[in-house]
């Protein structure tokens, strides 16, 4: 027997049928033997034998969970296309994602996003930890088709480019969600296929219209300086800066806003970012939802955290974010191994907060606060930034965690 039919023989020996695992929980609703086969590692090379209706169990069973509300089970269906997917094996010369493709995997996909938009509206714009769980599932299989294979690329571009920009601009989904989405938006902005740009003229359309309008809007409500970042970054990259100069006073109504939204490079991005959105933010005044301080020092218990390395950067600036209730900044890894420039973000949520403390000190204030920090695999306590460059994609970043300290001292001009 051949080397890589005894890997497929014995690890089908070893593992549980994946299509028999999905069609018994159809059955009974069981979900626990399905989700300790998803907790096993799957080694490169094995392949994951299904018949012709795979697709159709699986969409039955993340489109009956998503209709009875049950978020967690909808995320098991999404994680089976993250790890399973390149690994199927369809009947004929089917294989991988590109085979579901072909029997109509991006329609399926197409109504999940329906659902899950449902269900996010429902919420309305507070915290539920489920549908945000949800929603970081969804994109994140998303993406793993759209980086599949060149038609996933195409098909997904296609089919999701402004229902997922349309997502990060909608007032009633809760303002984190929003942020998942506009994310998600820019990478999809980032791999345009050229054909497709041809064809469809596709950043020209007044689809495309609309939503850089809604994009410039969403900006001005602020509430969370990240989610302000990411729609910047969103305008910059569906205009050129001729047509961003020629287009401001059409998505600024504030005339002293819109020359300083022209005045964004490509090039110094970050840097323009921060200047233009603090004057947003600070225009304001007592109605602002994100209010910005220069800092002095930051420290993560008993390690400095250090201002982003750009000698045009004049203050190392913490962001309190009311809209989504939470803190975050901006700085540069101490790591020489780290690219130059890179960014990376520190988010702090609202109930990872344990308990704060400002003291005055002459013309500064400190403001100590003890931070519980969650460890998990899929932390994102930092975040690389992905304003780096406009032609950065997601998979160029690191991941990185916290440090385990619990502490977090920061002190700032007052």
């Amino acid at each position: 027997m051949a080397p890589d039919q005894d890997r497929q023989v014995n690890e089908n020996h070893q593992q549980p049928d994946l299509e028999q695992l999905i069609g018994d929980v159809l059955k009974s609703g069981d979900v626990q033997a399905l989700e300790a086969f998803l907790q096993r590692d799957i080694s490169e090379g094995t392949t994951i034998k299904c018949s012709q209706q795979f697709l159709a169990k699986l969409d039955r069973f993340v489109s009956r969970s998503l209709e009875q509300g049950d978020s967690k089970s909808a995320c098991l269906g999404f994680d089976i296309i993250c790890k399973c997917g390149k690994h199927l094996k369809l009947p004929g010369n089917g294989q991988g994602l590109s085979g579901l493709i072909a029997q109509g995997l991006i329609r399926k996909i197409k109504q999940w996003f329906e659902k899950c938009r449902q269900l996010w509206i429902q919420c309305g714009p507070q915290w539920d930890e489920t549908l945000f769980n949800l929603s970081e599932d969804f994109f994140e299989a998303l993406m793993v088709v759209h980086e599949a294979c060149k038609e996933g690329t195409y098909k997904i571009t296609e089919s999701f480019l402004y229902p997922v920009g349309q997502l990060g601009v909608d007032p009633r989904i809760y303002i984190l969600i929003q942020k998942e989405a506009i994310r998600k938006f820019n990478l999809i902005l980032d791999k345009i296929p050229v054909e497709l740009k041809k064809e469809r003229k596709i950043l020209t359309s007044q689809e495309a219209s609309d939503i850089m309008i809604k994009l410039a809007g969403q900006i001005m409500q602020g509430g969370d300086y990240d989610l302000q970042t990411a729609l910047m970054e969103a305008l910059c990259r569906m205009a050129t800066p001729d047509q961003r100069k020629e287009l401001a006073d059409q998505w600024f109504s504030i005339a002293h806003v819109a020359t300083a939204f022209a005045r964004v490079h490509d090039s110094e991005f970050e840097t323009d970012c921060r200047k233009f959105l603090n004057l947003v933010n600070g225009m304001q005044g007592d109605r602002r939802r994100v209010y910005s301080y220069p800092c002095l020092e930051v420290y993560l218990d008993k390690y400095e955290l250090l201002m982003p390395a750009d000698e045009k950067l004049e203050e190392f600036w913490i962001d309190f974010n009311l809209g989504s209730h939470s803190i975050s900044f901006y700085f540069s890894s101490a790591d020489e191994e780290t690219q130059e420039g890179q960014w990376e973000t520190i988010c702090i949520n609202e109930n990872e907060v344990q308990s704060y403390a400002v003291t005055g000190k002459k013309s500064t204030s400190v403001v100590k606060t003890t931070v519980k920090i969650i460890m998990e695999d899929n932390s994102s306590q930092v975040v690389p930034e992905s304003q780096v460059s406009l032609g950065e994609t997601e998979k160029n970043k690191a991941s990185y965690l916290l440090p385990t300290p619990s502490m977090e001292v920061k002190e700032f001009e007052d």
